[in-house]
């Protein structure tokens, strides 16, 4: 159709013509229905909602409800075809990310001077930067003490809760730690012979919701 032409062409020629009225934003669109869209941004109108029951989740976009119901029905289309592997993912970006695995791909790049270190995730390079700029965004609301990432938080605030969230389960062993780190230095004075492999096997073994105290 022409119309589709039209809006096709846009894309060479960084034409906008839907522009946000919306004050202090700006934000322009190469389509009406964008447009329309992210004005559910300004409105908070979120007309799509997740019939699942006990859920009820809206969201702004078909596309968004459509990605959220993978949930519910653990749909994963988004297969890695890398030799060997066979994982799923429920989104296509995570598959995206996944691959990186495999090929060594690191696009993400830190440009503070001298560094140039790089990262398979955006993310990852956000927290490395934080070496360079000192930002420390999560503070104890204990003791005031600043951290550059939410799990070396979580990891302090055992300091105050006494949790040691990483038991030994070597038999007559009652022994536990704040850190996964303590934990696996302490087996191997159960089995010294035993491979570092194997050590940390055992660790990720142990209930997720152990693991879940000192992950991202």
């Amino acid at each position: 159709k022409p119309s589709r032409l039209k809006e096709h062409m846009r894309a060479h020629t960084g034409e906008r013509p839907f522009a946000c009225d919306e004050d202090g934003c700006g934000k322009s669109f190469t389509r009406a229905d964008n447009l329309k869209q992210h004005r559910r941004i300004h409105s908070g109108e979120h007309p799509f909602k997740c019939t699942a029951a006990g859920c009820g989740k809206r969201f702004t976009q078909a596309s968004n409800l459509k990605t959220h119901r993978r949930i519910h029905s653990g749909d994963r289309p988004f297969k890695c075809i890398a030799a060997g592997c066979g994982k799923c993912f429920a989104h296509a970006s995570s598959l995206r990310v996944h691959v990186r695995i495999h090929t060594g791909e690191r696009p993400f790049v830190c440009v503070a001077v001298g560094c140039g270190k790089c990262f398979a995730h955006a993310s990852t390079l956000r927290v490395h930067e934080r070496s360079h700029t000192g930002e420390r965004p999560y503070r104890c609301r204990v003791c005031g003490k600043p951290f550059t990432t939410s799990s070396h938080l979580r990891q302090h605030q055992t300091v105050h809760t006494g949790a040691r969230p990483f038991k030994c389960d070597w038999p007559g062993c009652d022994k536990a730690y704040t850190r996964s780190g303590s934990l696996i230095r302490h087996k191997r004075t159960h089995a010294p012979e035993r491979p570092q492999a194997q050590l940390h096997t055992s660790l990720e073994a142990r209930p997720l919701t152990t693991q879940r105290l000192v992950s991202p």
